[in-house]
């Protein structure tokens, strides 16, 4: 396996998914969902979306594995702006 590659590749799959607007409010979760819908099915691997209401998606995907992982992997998809007043200064 070839480590240094397999980083290179999450980098980049990380700073992609970074870049997609989730800015909540409105909550734009459906473009970050569909992101890692396509990076999963590129692998193999399928998933399901779903929307509590248009825009507001979730994943869900399962691996098939011989033996069963007890694993989640969750993620939270909408982001907020920070306050200025809440930032430590500095930052």
């Amino acid at each position: 396996m070839d480590w240094a590659a397999l980083g290179d590749e999450t980098v980049d799959l990380l700073r992609r998914y970074l870049m997609i607007d989730t800015t909540n409010p409105p909550g734009h979760e459906i473009a970050g969902t569909r992101f890692l819908a396509d990076v999963l099915a590129r692998e193999g691997i399928a998933s399901e979306t779903i929307e509590a209401a248009p825009g507001r998606a979730s994943l869900h995907a399962r691996l098939q594995v011989a033996k069963p992982l007890q694993r989640l992997l969750a993620r939270h998809g909408s982001l907020r702006p920070a306050s200025c007043q809440r930032c430590p200064a500095g930052r």
